[in-house]
């Protein structure tokens, strides 16, 4: 009997991901990826409606998606997932009336739901699970971009270098982001050198001590159980609001501070000051844009979309991280983006929003992948013979049935 189910199995396996295999080796997935990666380089340097850029940054978006919907890869969609991104897009458009009656900040207001479409396409690029592609064909723009805040720092003596960014916070978050991903990587750890080498010099507090905890992370989760790891970054977070405040205002060399003002700081950017009373009235209504200060990405949201888009945004994590398969490359950026987005808002629609967006999209094809072998399997659990003939006697793509007829050829002779 079990050699009777591994053929059933190992016809599932390939039936699921066939279309996977195949687009990894078109070449219109190397032209995705590369439309992809270009708009994300742009998306770093100019986003800003009066940007001549933006044009090009929309179409290298629009184009990518085109392609790589051209590969004919089918994914099965997440009732969970298309629920809170439908309430993330909802109460975006929402906020749009609200702000025009209210007197809110109306052009902001228009320009977030309008930026939060391509996100969307983000998205649906990620499910084709083309993360690595997009990867590959952005390390040259990274390498030119740790190359030049190099310059900047070492040769020019800028304190808070840029690089090819526009702000300092999304110049180290893109390092970031590729820090993690090739640190993750079982052959191309050695391509992070000069992204680490950059990486203090643009002055992000948070980003750069958010990179050291997810090397360590990434490392030490081969050898430690994440029960220890979880525990020592408790541990870690109480020392970076107690004791470690000094330390890095120290070696910020930021004048006439103290601990207790950094403290202060960070939560004033963290949570939302109600100095107006209106503060519970925006947590129900959406009510758009308000220049409030908030950092955090998930307050930021609750504050000025509702506490439906806050709330869709954590659940949208959540799922993304506990679901399995877990650690995969899209696994641990999502951890990070999310990490990040404790205290800076640029992983929405900001200049590193790329790097939320498509990530999970590779989530959610891998957690429905999973769902859908979990399924057949125990479909074949329960009535092997049936579904060994249905499987065998089905008709798979060209490049399967020459793989599928050499096993029914061995099973013939056995």
């Amino acid at each position: 009997m079990l050699r009777t189910l591994n053929l059933p199995v190992a016809a599932l396996h390939l039936n699921v991901s066939s279309a996977l295999s195949e687009a990894k080796t078109d070449w219109r997935s190397h032209v995705a990826a590369i439309a992809m990666s270009t708009a994300g380089l742009l998306q770093l340097t100019e986003f800003e409606f009066r940007s001549p850029l933006l044009v090009a940054l929309w179409g290298s978006i629009i184009a990518g998606i085109i392609v790589a919907a051209s590969m004919d890869i089918q994914v099965r969609p997440l009732r969970s997932f298309r629920i809170c991104l439908w309430i993330v897009v909802v109460c975006g458009w929402i906020a749009i009336p609200v702000s025009a009656l209210t007197g809110g900040n109306l052009p902001q207001t228009i320009s977030l739901a309008i930026f939060l479409l391509p996100m969307l396409l983000y998205f649906r690029y990620g499910q084709y699970q083309q993360l690595d592609r997009v990867m590959y064909w952005m390390i040259p723009g990274l390498f030119l971009h740790s190359g030049w805040a190099l310059y900047e720092a070492l040769v020019i003596g800028q304190h808070r270098v840029q690089g090819l960014s526009t702000n300092q916070n999304a110049g180290a978050g893109i390092l970031a982001f590729a820090i993690i991903y090739f640190a993750s990587h079982p052959k191309l750890k050695w391509i992070t050198l000069p992204m680490i080498a950059a990486l203090p010099f643009f002055g992000s507090r948070w980003v750069t001590v958010v990179t050291v905890g997810m090397v360590v992370l990434i490392f030490a989760s081969r050898y430690v159980p994440w029960r220890y790891l979880i525990f020592g970054l408790i541990l870690a977070v109480v020392f970076a609001f107690t004791f470690g405040n000094q330390l890095i205002i120290d070696s910020y060399r930021i004048e006439g501070r103290d601990a207790r003002d950094h403290r202060s700081d960070a939560i004033s950017r963290m949570l939302p000051q109600d100095g107006d009373g209106t503060i519970w009235r925006d947590l129900l209504i959406p009510s758009g844009f308000l220049n409030t200060g908030i950092h955090s990405l998930p307050i930021r949201l609750a504050t000025e979309f509702g506490i439906y888009s806050g709330v869709a945004f954590i659940v949208l994590g959540g799922m993304g991280l506990c679901r399995k398969p877990r650690y995969t490359s899209a696994w641990w950026m999502l951890f990070m983006s999310l990490a990040l987005s404790v205290m800076y808002y640029h992983t929405w629609v900001g200049p590193i929003a790329m790097f939320w967006w498509v990530p999970l999209g590779v989530r959610h094809s891998e957690i429905a992948e999973a769902k859908e072998k979990a399924r057949f399997r125990g479909k074949i659990e329960s009535d092997p013979l049936k579904h060994e003939a249905t499987l065998v006697t089905s008709q798979p793509k060209p490049r399967e049935n020459t793989i599928l007829g050499e096993i029914v050829q061995v099973r013939e002779q056995e």
